[in-house]
């Protein structure tokens, strides 16, 4: 798929998944969708992206594969650059930390990811870049400066 139209299709299913608090756009390929916001690390703006996950308890896991392409995803570099950004499950949203698996982590990780998705088989041979797993773990002192 072109970027161009993988860009179109994105913000279609996150226009949706906002309009219907998640009823339409939860799920995708059989798995469960999140809305992702980051603050660009260059322009500062926010950067929304839809995302399939896992979850361990309330963490919501993410894998950064964008297609198996040769860099890592724009919303990864973001959260490199400033780990703070928002999840949204439906229509319940918070504040969240982002923090990358270490390689232990990623080793118990990375085949449920193989399991829950084939695609991700395919983004994996096409790339030569190990596709972190990130945590998104509430952020509760990101909620307290808010208030």
């Amino acid at each position: 798929m072109r970027d161009s139209t993988a860009r179109r299709l994105s913000r279609l299913h996150i226009f949706l998944y906002r309009l219907t608090g998640g009823l339409i756009g939860r799920r995708l390929v059989r798995n469960d969708m999140l809305l992702l916001t980051t603050r660009g690390r260059n322009s500062g703006k926010p950067h929304r992206v839809p995302l399939l996950y896992l979850s361990d308890g309330d963490t919501p896991a993410v894998a950064a594969s964008w297609g198996g392409r040769p860099n890592h995803p724009q919303w990864y570099q973001n959260l490199q650059a400033d780990p703070r950004a928002e999840v949204q499950i439906l229509s319940e949203r918070w504040p969240v930390r982002a923090r990358t698996a270490d390689p232990e982590e990623r080793a118990e990780w990375w085949p449920k990811f193989l399991a829950t998705y084939h695609g991700y088989r395919v983004y994996e041979s096409n790339t030569d870049r190990v596709i972190p797993v990130v945590f998104l773990e509430a952020d509760e002192k990101r909620e307290n400066d808010d208030g």
